[in-house]
């Protein structure tokens, strides 16, 4: 069983798997989604600021500094490099909040904060001048913090509760948090390295320990019921049954030649000739036998090339309009004429279709189960978690009260 607890640093997750199953059907290779009609936009990184070129104020201030700390020299004896570490490891050590008499400090957020810091800090140059950065950093601060009182919270009643969560727990809760974004584990490692991460310091910083634990706590402490009966299960049904009706869908292949635009020397309606004699042969090589796969891993301009042109199933929405006519037009086995999209020109064949159909509810059943049960487990933990904070002494220290979720405004 798992909790789905947004309260728990939720936005790593969206951040990390944003682009898990975001694609609509067919679940194909990534690359497909070029001749795709709707796809999940990602916003664009915020613009790196470029860093201020040193001005004669600057120098100044330098020597300002090291007139202070030979200053503290001076009055104290201890050397400007010392006075510097016994100040950082002063900051390091200031107790930031109590939770019940655990005392969390400024160096156990900062190390909370660090991934998403460092990923802020590649985005902006001037960080001590730019509002947009303070703000988001205030942000990052926020919520790291609430995030770090809630699993001292859980940790606490973990305890007390003497639960122990085992590697193995942990394995199988990623093993399902993976499954149900239809990734593998192997596929979770990759996106997690494939931007700038690292696995087992991702999952210690997830705390997923904390988020299994919730699930036995509640169970423990009769806080709210988790299960579901078939009555729910089928109002859902008949409630959603939109949800359950399929769509016609085709499986389909494609070869796309691109219009290159990046000769000078060449009009792009020159270029747009080329690209369509170019898929034209093609096409007249397959009538005479040719092997429409091998054309396609040899000269498609799809990185779906790779799989002999294969993009899977898809609806008629899964496309563009002109793809998603020529392709529904077509039966097992057919190649149709050369068509054009916004991509380029297009020689498509269809292997298999399948009719509209309407998933019974017999079919249905697990997974409505299993989706109102998360839902389930998602608002029973944020109540029990809100119960917890409630009834817990949580002191601010004066600098840090204004992240105070409870402070009166």
């Amino acid at each position: 069983m798992k909790a789905v607890l947004p309260i728990l640093t939720a936005s790593v997750i969206v951040i990390l798997l944003a682009c898990a199953g975001c694609e609509p059907e067919p679940q194909t290779q990534p690359s497909t989604e070029v001749i795709q009609q709707e796809v999940v936009e990602i916003p664009e990184s915020i613009e790196q600021a470029e860093p201020d070129e040193m001005t004669e104020q600057a120098e100044e201030a330098e020597e300002a500094v090291e007139d202070i700390a030979e200053a503290v020299h001076a009055e104290t004896g201890t050397e400007p490099e010392q006075a510097e570490e016994q100040q950082a490891a002063s900051d390091e050590d200031n107790v930031i909040v109590k939770v019940n008499g655990a005392e969390i400090t400024a160096a156990q957020l900062e190390v909370f904060m660090r991934p998403q810091i460092e990923r802020l800090n590649q985005q902006y140059g001037d960080k001590e001048h730019d509002d947009r950065y303070k703000d988001i950093e205030k942000r990052i601060r926020d919520r790291a913090l609430d995030a770090v009182v809630t699993m001292t919270l859980i940790q606490q009643q973990m305890d007390a509760g003497k639960i122990i969560v085992t590697d193995e727990q942990i394995d199988r809760y990623i093993e399902d948090m993976a499954a149900s974004e239809n990734m593998t584990v192997e596929n979770l490692k990759m996106l997690v390295t494939s931007r700038g991460g690292n696995f087992e310091e991702w999952k210690n910083q997830m705390q997923f320990d904390k988020r299994i634990g919730v699930v036995e706590l509640i169970e423990a402490q009769n806080f709210g019921s988790l299960d579901v009966n078939e009555a729910e299960t089928q109002a859902y049904y008949e409630e959603n049954d939109r949800l359950f009706r399929k769509p016609e869908q085709v499986e389909a292949s494609h070869i796309l030649i691109k219009v290159d635009t990046s000769d000078p020397n060449i009009e792009s309606t020159q270029a747009e000739s080329m690209a369509r004699t170019k898929a034209e042969g093609l096409l007249q090589q397959i009538k005479t036998g040719a092997d429409f796969a091998e054309l396609a891993m040899k000269y498609s301009d799809c990185p779906s090339s790779v799989n002999g042109g294969k993009l899977g199933f898809g609806t008629r929405r899964t496309w563009v309009p002109e793809f998603a006519q020529t392709a529904f037009a077509l039966q097992p086995g057919e190649v149709g004429d050369v068509v054009k999209t916004r991509f380029g020109y297009h020689i498509i064949k269809v292997t298999d279709r399948k009719d509209a159909s309407v998933t019974s509810f017999e079919d249905a059943k697990d997974e409505i189960t299993k989706r109102l049960k998360g839902q389930k487990e998602r608002k029973v933990g944020e109540d029990y978690i809100s119960f917890l904070r409630k009834n817990a002494k949580i002191e601010y220290s004066p600098q840090y009260e204004e992240f105070n979720p409870m402070k009166v405004q």
